[in-house]
């Protein structure tokens, strides 16, 4: 049987102690960052943890176009077919890279195989340390050991490792990226903001760069958002938004507000973003002008209340009351009509209100 050793991958050597104090920094709040939270929702590691078998195949020799198992990383040696074919892509590397193989994975419900792509002899690794750690991180309150992992791969040479190490901390809260920008260079956010494959990744770099901004970084930052309130662009919008505050905090609210929240004809995907950036700043970024957004919750209630959900969500974690006749009338204006979720919340908000002398 297959042995995984727990030392068989190295933290870079600059980064041990910063590590350990990453541990100690780490915010205690779980909750992902929902401006960099990208697809897919469910990463490597979540189907490693979660399937009953993991192993690693290449092309059976007698059989062409079909799997045989090399290593078993998780579980019995499985028996019967996979249901999965070689294509001719796959077979082409794997001749070229005899060390290289694919990881196959089944899960417990319906037994299907699927596979996680190709991996050479790093990403072996990277996938049985994963294995190794995997009980530990499913406990209550282990998420930053999970995180602080995959900090030490972040920037990694080998693309695959850098990728899966990125989405991972994407799903970091915002506090928790906020302390990691300390540990992270730019030289290693640099391919993620340039190229144009990574352009739906880049919310989690656009929060890191505004973490430790030097002036060219605040005019990108700066150009960036204001290009896309100039536009009316979409793409990344929150992240830049949550950049922008985090640079120039009361004014940018306002600014966010005279330009997109009093102005009825911005899209509700705008609307939308500037919302998640306002949200996440009132929670765990700049909680020092939640104050502020609750003002300019109070304009959107009034220019964009079909966005009304999210922001009496917001409001009762602040224990902000003073909008309960505003919700309460938007609940009863047969114009409006609402998901279900959201006149759940909204409901919850108006029956938890305090009278507004005691707010």
């Amino acid at each position: 049987m297959f042995r995984i050793s727990a030392d068989r991958i190295a933290v870079p050597y600059n980064r041990v102690f910063l590590i350990g104090l990453f541990a100690v920094l780490i915010s205690a709040d779980v909750q992902a960052c929902p401006v960099c939270f990208v697809t897919p929702t469910k990463t490597v590691a979540d189907h490693l943890m979660e399937s009953e078998l993991v192993v690693l195949a290449r092309e059976n020799p007698e059989r062409p176009f079909t799997y045989s198992v090399v290593t078993v990383l998780k579980g019995e040696s499985p028996t019967g077919p996979f249901g999965l074919f070689v294509n001719s892509t796959t077979r082409r590397r794997l001749k070229l890279n005899p060390g290289e193989a694919v990881v196959l994975v089944r899960n417990g419900k319906d037994r299907s195989w699927q596979s996680l792509g190709i991996a050479n002899k790093q990403y072996q690794e990277v996938v049985k340390r994963i294995l190794l750690f995997a009980d530990r991180w499913s406990k209550e309150g282990a998420a930053h050991e999970r995180h602080e992992f995959f900090l030490s791969l972040f920037g990694h040479k080998n693309r695959a490792i850098f990728e899966l190490a990125y989405l991972e901390l994407s799903r970091a809260p915002y506090g928790t990226i906020k302390q990691m920008a300390e540990f992270i260079s730019r030289d290693d956010l640099r391919p993620l903001l340039e190229r144009r494959e990574y352009i739906q990744w880049r919310p989690l770099a656009i929060l890191l760069l505004a973490q430790k901004a030097d002036q060219r970084d605040r005019r990108f930052i700066e150009t960036s958002f204001q290009s896309c309130q100039r536009f009316s662009l979409t793409t990344n919008l929150a992240a830049w938004t949550t950049a922008y505050i985090e640079l120039n905090g009361t004014r940018a609210v306002e600014e966010i507000e005279a330009t997109y929240l009093r102005d009825s004809e911005r899209s509700h995907a705008e609307i939308r973003a500037v919302l998640t950036a306002l949200s996440v700043h009132g929670r765990s970024g700049r909680v020092e002008l939640c104050e502020r957004i609750v003002k300019s919750y109070g304009v959107a209630l009034q220019f964009h209340p079909k966005a009304a959900g999210s922001m009496t969500s917001d409001l009762i974690q602040w224990r902000q009351w003073k909008y309960k006749e505003v919700v309460a009338e938007l609940l009863i204006n047969e114009k409006l009509t609402f998901q279900t979720s959201d006149v759940k919340v909204m409901r919850r908000y108006v029956a938890m209100a305090v009278p507004r002398t005691s707010n």
